[in-house]
């Protein structure tokens, strides 16, 4: 077996014993309460430590990235796009630095990890007319601090490869098909 599936195989296989045993390593207690939380191709716990963050924090939540679909420097470059979005303001969840680092990999496989702050939501059940209006000066915001980011890792979504692309294969197969 490839290194590739040999990691996505042990990705499939990962117990909380070794998910907190990779937390431990880096220097946390976790007191061994987990959690799994809903995502749709990461490995995503909740884990409660024994002794808070120095933020305070004492639950945190640990996203193993699913290996082979994100090199690690364009990990990297979404951690630092989230600081610089929460440097200008915006309420964002950054990575937890350990050691001056974001990023954590598993010692024998290619699996890579993040730690983020544990952060209450809450739910709306229909936006208000002002909420919206919030809620698109954050979009604008965002897009105008993006558009200053040189991302060098991470593709880049425009309406040319993810849309007009996907359009015109639409309108192939559906020129094609026999009415």
């Amino acid at each position: 077996m490839d290194v590739l599936g040999h990691t996505t195989q042990f990705f499939f296989e990962l117990t909380p014993d070794r998910l907190l045993g990779e937390i431990e390593r880096v220097g946390l207690r976790p007191t061994g309460r987990c959690m799994p939380l809903n995502s749709l191709e990461n490995r995503v716990i909740e884990v409660e430590l024994s002794d808070p963050l120095s933020t305070g924090e004492k639950s945190i939540v640990v996203k193993f990235y699913r290996p082979g679909r994100w090199r690690p420097e364009a990990i990297l470059e979404d951690h630092a796009f989230s600081l610089l979005l929460s440097q200008s303001g915006l309420d964002v969840i950054t990575p937890v630095s350990i050691n001056k680092s974001t990023l954590f990999s598993m010692q024998d496989q290619l699996i890579y990890w993040a730690i983020y702050p544990k952060v209450r939501g809450q739910l709306i059940d229909e936006p208000t007319h002002e909420q919206l209006q919030i809620l698109g000066l954050k979009i604008a915001q965002l897009h105008e601090i993006g558009a200053t980011f040189q991302s060098h890792f991470r593709p880049r979504l425009t309406v040319d490869n993810y849309g007009l692309c996907d359009l015109l294969e639409s309108i192939t197969r559906l020129s094609n098909y026999s009415w």
